[in-house]
């Protein structure tokens, strides 16, 4: 997606403000319909400080997925209060 914001900003181009808007917003449908965002494939990252982050992410996210706490009716409600304490946003 390319979008040219000095025409946007600067020069207040209303028709490419709104090309940005038609091409985000078919990005977006995309997503919508695969039921899912795409992640980059972070392997093609080779630093090793890197990846071993991303190993240990990606280890993290698999016990996460089993995590009990998943199956409780208010987890939103829960992560959502624990969120906003830790950061002030939910």
């Amino acid at each position: 997606m390319k979008v040219e914001v000095n025409d946007i900003v600067d020069r207040h181009l209303i028709s490419q403000m709104n090309n940005g808007i038609r091409e985000l917003k078919s990005i977006v449908e995309d997503w919508i319909a695969a039921g899912t965002i795409p992640e980059v494939d972070w392997n093609l990252i080779r630093l090793l400080d890197f990846q071993e982050i991303l190993r240990s992410r990606n280890e993290l996210a698999a016990k996460v997925v089993q995590s009990v706490c998943l199956s409780c009716p208010e987890y939103l409600d829960h992560v959502c209060h624990s969120l906003y304490d830790f950061t002030g946003f939910c």
